[in-house]
């Protein structure tokens, strides 16, 4: 699980015995279009970019092996709310079954 937030901050998660645990956090750059919370304007979102070391991920991956991606947005009206999970699946994909989900391209 990585879980990135509009100012660049970003966290990783394993998870071991059906519980996440965290283990790495950083900062990266951001683009963000509109502003951050700011009811005066429209936020259109935001872009960045996280590289994530393979021991995090449990180690590189086999040829043969396939990683996946389900994306999930987490949505707050006000900066004083706690953030609100939403899921959005992707056209092609069913957030219930993994194999569904995005196939990421990795570049060894």
């Amino acid at each position: 699980r990585i879980i990135v937030n509009a100012e660049g901050r970003y966290a990783v998660y394993r998870e071991f015995t059906n519980s996440w645990h965290l283990v790495g956090e950083g900062n990266v750059p951001v683009e963000v279009s509109g502003t951050v919370n700011d009811p005066s304007d429209r936020d259109l979102g935001y872009c960045t970019t996280v590289e994530v070391p393979w021991n995090l991920l449990g180690g590189k991956p086999g040829r043969e092996e396939t990683l996946r991606a389900h994306l999930r947005h987490y949505m707050k009206d006000t900066p004083q709310e706690r953030p609100e999970s939403s899921v959005e699946d992707v056209p092609g994909e069913n957030s219930d079954h993994p194999e569904e989900w995005l196939t990421l391209k990795i570049k060894l």
